[in-house]
């Protein structure tokens, strides 16, 4: 059995996925060295952030457990569930903001703003530790913008957003791909993620709770030279739990995902071989905050059921840099990179770069951007496993 394990790990030449002016002792040994070594960060830097996170209690005095006891205490008979690791990121943040109090509160604090990491901004934050009279504590009040924890149907937000580079996340998209040999790309996806039910809080800005959602997309690929023919479609659906709380995230779930070719490009290529891909997985996935802006995030997915070449393992992982503030009609920069490892390409896998501009409202956390995009490796349209591509491109998105 050790063997033919073994022997599972030799890379066919037939399924390379990787790039060929990289060294095969790259795209085998040092693909396999680092995945396993960046697990392994990934969990570290997880439990190192949380005893971190945990250890900034001390910095409160005497005077300022109260505040501490009264935030967590129920209020009214139910419980405020903000978490103990939000709380002490909170007061921290709040301390020093109090500590500031010679501006005016305009001056250093834009109350309208949404933190990932610390939640809304209410007038609490403004002042508190109880300079004002007329305010009241964030937690502790069933109207401090929403922040007590309730059961919540058909809830405006999601707890664990799509990769913004993940080519195969449900979302609204189109771009024209121009691959370095062959015919330019028309990629289309129809598709979105909404959430069904919630226990936690009620706002649809950087909520946090648990949340159950169930997603879907047809990622169509035409070919526009050719009578704008459909070359070949793969079609999602799924059904995650995600929580979220302060700068931490999860994600667990269930997906199916097949892939079709086109009726036109069979007509056109009778001897092209078809393959009935399919793959029914599971799915657990992290996502971290280490500042407002930027998410780092881990993924690793397990399915129960294949056809048509697809094996059981895939990895993801990947870092975003995208504004969580409304932009206004300005807009701001965002960048995102995702690497996607496949069992099935002998963990060569792709390699997707974006970059460009984005708008997010103030009444919504949607996004929709607009940039270029370079992807490498693997072919993510699953009827062609075993093909290369390398595209240059630019698009539009629109992510729930």
């Amino acid at each position: 059995m050790l063997n033919s394990f073994r022997s599972s790990l030799v890379p066919s030449e037939t399924h390379r996925a990787l790039p060929t002016w990289i060294p095969r002792a790259v795209s085998d040994c040092a693909i396999r060295f680092w995945t396993s070594r960046l697990l392994a960060f990934w969990l570290a830097l997880g439990l190192a952030c949380q005893c971190v996170t945990a250890a900034e209690l001390p910095f409160m005095d005497a005077t300022d457990s109260g505040s501490i006891v009264e935030w967590l205490s129920p209020v009214g008979g139910v419980t405020n569930r903000p978490g103990i690791l939000s709380v002490a990121t909170r007061l921290k943040s709040e301390l020093r903001t109090a500590v500031s109090r010679g501006q005016s509160d305009d001056d250093y604090l834009d109350l309208n703003y949404v933190s990932p990491t610390y939640g809304p901004l209410n007038r609490s934050m403004a002042d508190p530790l109880g300079y004002d009279d007329k305010v009241e504590p964030l937690f502790g009040n069933d109207d401090a913008q929403g922040e007590t924890w309730a059961w919540h149907l058909m809830p405006e937000g999601l707890m664990y957003k799509s990769y913004l580079a993940g080519e195969k996340e449900p979302r609204m998209s189109t771009a024209f791909l121009y691959p370095s040999k062959g015919e330019v790309n028309w990629d289309s996806v129809l598709g979105g993620r909404v959430g069904l039910l919630r226990y936690g809080t009620g706002r649809g800005i950087q909520p946090e709770g648990w949340q159950f959602d169930v997603e879907g997309g047809a990622f169509l690929r035409m070919q526009p030279q050719e009578e704008r023919d459909v070359k070949a479609v793969d079609f999602r659906i799924g059904a995650p739990i995600t929580y979220r709380e302060g700068p931490f995230q999860y994600k667990f779930g269930y997906y199916h995902i097949s892939s079709h070719l086109g009726d036109e490009f069979l007509l056109k290529n009778p001897g092209f071989p078809r393959r009935n891909y399919s793959r029914d997985s599971l799915v657990l996935g992290m996502g971290y905050f280490p500042i407002d802006e930027l998410r780092l995030y881990f993924e690793v997915g397990w399915a129960f059921y294949t056809t048509g070449g697809a094996l059981p393992w895939e990895i993801q992982t990947g870092i975003e840099w995208s504004s969580n503030r409304p932009t206004g009609w300005r807009g701001a920069p965002y960048a995102a990179v995702n690497v996607h490892l496949r069992e099935e390409t002998d963990w060569g896998g792709s390699i997707n770069i974006i970059a460009g501009w984005q708008w997010r409202g103030s009444t919504s956390d949607h996004l929709f951007r607009t940039g270029i995009q370079f992807f490498n490796g693997a072919n993510n349209q699953y009827s062609f496993l075993g093909d290369n591509q390398q595209v240059v491109g630019y698009g539009i998105r629109y992510d729930y």
